[in-house]
């Protein structure tokens, strides 16, 4: 539960900090669309890095299927651009809405999902107890 919360939090602080950042520079360009594609890709390199280095750690015990998932979706639902649709690629196509909040969901889970299926797991060797030479 612990790694859970820790990923979650990691998504959530780290993502919007990115995503501010490709605002502010998006907000410079002068362009609505531009803005959203930079943040996108802020947001998803983000994502991807937090999630591969999540389960690339080592563990004592396999991490369960559905841990990243739901850290993914619990950071994405505390996201504040996501409660109005503008917190990824979904705002390009549509006005931002119910809908753009479903494909930016889509889009931020499944990212997470595909990242940490693609990255190979480690499991670490029990602790020992000491034994003196």
């Amino acid at each position: 539960m612990g790694n859970l919360v820790k990923l979650a939090l990691s998504l959530l602080i780290l993502v919007f900090v990115a995503w501010f950042v490709a605002t502010l520079i998006g907000i410079g360009l002068g362009s609505v669309p531009v803005t959203a594609v930079l943040r996108t890709l802020a947001s998803l390199l983000v994502i991807a890095l937090v999630v591969r280095r999540h389960v690339s750690r080592p563990r004592e015990a396999p991490e369960p299927a559905w841990a990243v998932p739901v850290a993914a979706l619990v950071a994405y639902a505390l996201t504040p651009a996501a409660w109005v649709g503008r917190a990824l690629i979904g705002q390009v196509a549509l006005d931002p809405g119910p809908l753009t909040v479903v494909i930016d969901l889509v889009v931020w889970v499944g990212m997470a999902v595909l990242v940490a299926r693609s990255t190979p797991t480690t499991t670490a060797e029990p602790r020992r107890p000491y034994q003196a030479a």
